[in-house]
């Protein structure tokens, strides 16, 4: 992850990473994905997940940003 942090940093952009996971008969699988997002917008990133978790009732774990 460090890694693309610092590749879109030279781009001028911060990454958001996503984790989703299912069970598929009775194996997990997990999938990341990375989102960049221009600098000048990645301080209003946690708004949209605290609005997200108000409007759809989402518990606090689900919304967790890690920097």
């Amino acid at each position: 992850m460090k890694t693309l942090m610092q590749m879109f940093a030279e781009d001028d952009k911060g990454v958001v990473f996503f984790e989703s996971c299912i069970s598929l008969k009775h194996q997990k699988h997990t999938c990341i994905e990375a989102v960049p997002v221009p600098f000048d917008l990645f301080d209003e990133i946690p708004a949209y997940f605290q609005v997200r978790s108000i409007t759809e009732g989402l518990d606090r774990k689900s919304t967790r940003l890690n920097s």
